[in-house]
């Protein structure tokens, strides 16, 4: 995604900032939920190659509350919930719009040996 910026804060979660213009939109106005899909997951990555830890995505859930609008500032708040023998990690992705949570992910990833 061109212009999606990354940063971890002091307790270890990824906050990120992007907008989606026309070219990522299903419906007029609104992003395509696999953009979204592909984004959350994404930003899971992310957080756990920033702890060092290297994992492919096992499953993904996501819950879409509103629509995410296009050429509107989107936020993304990611991080580790649990972790599971040390290999398996459950994450948690919250997007929101104007400070209006839109969706929401979880996902679980095994960590490569």
């Amino acid at each position: 995604m061109p212009g999606l910026r990354f940063s971890f804060d002091d307790t270890g979660r990824l906050h990120g900032e992007f907008t989606c213009e026309d070219g990522h939109q299903g419906y007029d106005g609104m992003v395509h939920g696999g953009v979204i899909a592909a984004i959350t997951d994404a930003s899971m990555a992310q957080c756990l190659m920033g702890h060092d830890i290297v994992a492919y995505t096992a499953d993904l859930t996501i819950k879409y509350r509103k629509p995410v609008k296009t050429h509107q500032p989107t936020v993304l708040t990611t991080h580790i919930e649990t972790v599971n023998v040390g290999m398996l990690y459950t994450m948690s992705c919250e997007i929101t719009q104007n400070r209006t949570l839109v969706a929401e992910a979880k996902a679980r990833f095994i960590k490569v040996k």
